[in-house]
């Protein structure tokens, strides 16, 4: 019996009114000629209808019969559920493109938070990061959206929003008023996303959806079919000696409790989860040593999470000046003090306690110090630079005072010094053209003695 031949449509009487149902028996997974019915039907012209849509349903498997099986559980499971049967042809796309084309189709966020579940080997802070960004920029937009359905223009829709929140926002915060909310807008305090941070955001979203199709969930990506803002390049800003000595000399003025943290920073070069992450137990003071051994990572404006160092390499023994060690060692008696008077308000958790705790005995979390480093750098006059850039600060001050790439590299946990060389090739012109100069003053005398040498002779 072909296909198009099964099944039938018949009529019932029920408290005095007439319905219509189709009934068929095709076979499922496990079991071959199940019957199956649907009631419910005003006419036999609508049940008629019903009926032959399961059959083009059925038809789209054609010989195959596992496929053939696969329909027919998702019309059983559908008709018994009161549910909507799937358009011929998005099961005929299905199909064509190799995926079950009667798989239970996730939305956009269901898929998302089951890909999050199940990404295992990636750091905590990694995880975290992606959660964030999915569920604050994307949910809200795409996250009702059936997985199979979604296209670049959703995507596309989502960034658009986002540029037009950005005018929003930068708009209030220029007059100074508050941020005028938004019900997509899931953020406590909304900022401007930059073209870097727009990039992050489709990123995450397109490795959710090469996971989709690992998985034969879907057939493409919509996210890579969305081209990615050009996000700028911008060259690392740095103090000079002096500005950094009058940013410290501040902080030390002001009795800032972070002020080993910036010296930390701007001198030693960590990264800012880095420092934050930094326990009790980490510092020799003795030896005048630190290790990094985590990385306290920001997870969105409220949120952090520790997790390993970024590289192998990031995992290192930092030396300490004495003016580290001093500030360090002041610091510990004050955080000790601090924490006798908290008593059991305190927690100190394991690992001799955070180095950089706030009152209660949590770490500072990165976007208090971003808030704090800003505020300090107004305060003692000298040009506003980002937490990162006392990093580059950090390894600049070390090539200009003449140590080897080698030992700056170390320093800051590069795995090659190719890496530090490349970053701070700024550093490395100047010193060629200091080195330069030298051979010239070898050769031909000081740059002072050839001024006057050329200068005409006095009347």
């Amino acid at each position: 019996m072909s296909t198009k031949q099964r099944g039938s449509v018949s009529s019932i009487t029920r408290d005095g009114s007439k319905t219509w149902f189709w009934a068929i028996r095709l076979d499922v997974v496990g079991q071959d000629q199940r019957q199956c019915k649907r009631f419910g039907y005003p006419t036999r012209t609508a049940a008629t209808a019903a009926l032959d849509h399961v059959r083009e349903l059925l038809a789209v498997a054609g010989s195959d019969d596992h496929t053939r099986r696969l329909v027919g559980d998702l019309v059983v499971t559908r008709s018994r559920r009161g549910g909507e049967l799937p358009a011929v042809e998005e099961v005929r796309r299905r199909y064509g493109a190799g995926l079950d084309p009667a798989a239970a189709t996730p939305t956009v966020e269901e898929w998302c938070v089951e890909w999050l579940a199940t990404k295992r080997r990636v750091r905590p802070a990694t995880r975290a990061a992606y959660e964030y960004r999915l569920e604050t920029y994307f949910y809200p937009h795409l996250g009702d959206v059936p997985l199979d359905r979604l296209r670049a223009d959703h995507v596309t829709a989502a960034l658009d929003w986002l540029d037009a929140r950005n005018a929003v926002v930068a708009a209030a915060l220029a007059a100074g008023t508050r941020v005028p909310s938004d019900p997509l807008d899931r953020r406590a305090t909304p900022r401007v996303v930059g073209p870097a941070t727009q990039r992050l955001l489709l990123d995450a979203l397109a490795m959710a959806l090469n996971g989709a199709i690992k998985r034969r969930l879907i057939a493409f990506n919509a996210a890579r079919e969305v081209d990615p803002p050009e996000a700028e390049r911008h060259a690392a800003r740095v103090w000079s000696p002096d500005q950094v000595a009058a940013f410290l000399g501040h902080a030390e003025t002001t009795g800032d409790e972070l002020l080993p943290l910036w010296r930390l920073v701007v001198l030693r070069g960590l990264r800012r989860g880095e420092v934050t992450g930094l326990r009790w137990d980490d510092l020799d003071l003795d030896a005048r040593t630190l290790r990094v051994e985590r990385t306290l990572t920001a997870t969105g404006p409220r949120g952090a999470v520790t997790g390993p160092p970024k590289t192998a390499s990031s995992r290192r023994t930092v030396s300490l000046s004495p003016g580290d060690v001093a500030a360090l060692a002041a610091h510990r008696s004050a955080q000790l003090r601090a924490r006798l008077a908290a008593g059991a308000a305190y927690d100190a958790g394991p690992g001799g306690g955070w180095v950089f705790a706030r009152a209660d005995g949590s770490p500072t979390p990165p976007y208090a110090v971003n808030r704090r480093f800003t505020a300090l750098a107004v305060a003692a006059g000298v040009p506003v630079i980002r937490v990162h850039d006392g990093r580059h600060t950090a390894a600049t001050l070390g090539l200009e005072g003449g140590l080897a790439t080698r030992l700056v590299s170390d320093q800051l946990g590069h795995s090659k010094t190719a890496i530090t060389q490349d970053t701070y090739q700024h550093v490395r012109r100047a010193r060629l053209d200091a080195a330069a100069e030298t051979v010239d003053d070898l050769v031909f005398g000081t740059r002072a003695e050839r001024t006057t040498a050329n200068e005409p002779p006095l009347d």
